[in-house]
């Protein structure tokens, strides 16, 4: 079991860094939590989560971040003078 979740956090965490490295730069936006709030942005968040709590035990703390980010976007959208083009909640089709 221990082999298994090792493997799921080393997964998860090369996925976020081929999705910092490669997609991140060309999407033209920045996720609603990291502009509303300044530092890390939702994928370096949950990178961060994983490193130091593993995937499955960081899940409340990835929903928690994630929940941050939709109430950021509410946030940000209530405020018309704030350029939304380049902000988006990484999980905004998603009822939180």
């Amino acid at each position: 079991m221990v082999i298994l979740s090792k493997l799921l956090d080393t997964v998860a965490i090369k996925t976020i860094e081929v999705y910092q490295q490669h997609l991140s730069p060309i999407k033209g936006f920045k996720c609603a939590a990291g502009q509303l709030y300044g530092g890390t942005t939702c994928s370096g968040a949950v990178k961060n989560i994983i490193h130091a709590q593993g995937m499955v035990s960081g899940l409340p703390a990835i929903y928690r971040q994630f929940c941050s980010c939709h109430q950021a976007a509410k946030t940000l959208a209530s405020h018309p003078t704030q350029p939304m083009s380049a902000v988006c909640c990484c999980v905004l089709p998603i009822p939180l």
